[in-house]
């Protein structure tokens, strides 16, 4: 499957799993870390770990295990999840705000 197909794969659980505004940015050629970034939030830490699961389930079965996943501690309003070439950024409303990630990567749209 392409990194394509598997982002897309991503987007659509972040859709069922009822995320919030969830966007993806291309940054091949702009980061050397990652080939897309996605970023969600949700309206509740339990909407957040629902995210958690349903976005590692969906990668799973595309094959690829999370390298890392910083912030999944219970109480965190702020969860990366390094998958590799898609690098996953899931926040309560609030700190997305707060963070406004999508501003480092306007260049990408």
């Amino acid at each position: 499957m392409m990194i394509n197909e598997v982002k897309d794969k991503l987007m659509e659980a972040l859709d069922e799993v009822k995320a919030i505004n969830p966007v993806a940015f291309d940054v091949e050629g702009l980061v050397s870390y990652a080939d897309w970034v996605v970023i969600a939030s949700a309206t509740s830490n339990p909407h957040l770990k629902a995210m958690v699961r349903k976005s590692e389930e969906a990668m799973l079965k595309a094959g690829i295990k999370p390298i890392g996943i910083e912030g999944n501690n219970g109480s965190s309003e702020w969860i990366l999840i390094d998958f590799g070439d898609i690098v996953l950024h899931l926040f309560t409303e609030e700190k997305r705000d707060f963070y406004n990630l999508e501003k480092l990567f306007v260049r990408a749209d």
